[in-house]
């Protein structure tokens, strides 16, 4: 069973850009995620291994936007 990135934002008490009907399946560090994991992006900097990666999807910092990816 997994999460909604809907819920998890709910829960976390962020928004989603992008599918909130996604679901995830776990939780993996950037460089380990694939197609249905949910990963972490600290700071802009990772911004480009995020978006190389198999991650579906992130938690990014406030006022940060991750292009290309729904």
């Amino acid at each position: 069973m997994g999460w909604t990135l809907a819920a998890i934002a709910e829960l976390i008490g962020g928004r989603v850009a992008g599918r909130g009907d996604r679901i995830v399946q776990g939780i993996a560090s950037l460089g380990a995620a694939g197609p249905d994991d949910l990963t972490l992006v600290v700071s802009p900097q990772h911004l480009p291994a995020f978006l190389g990666s198999s991650a579906a999807a992130a938690i990014v910092p406030e006022g940060v936007e991750a292009p290309g990816r729904d």
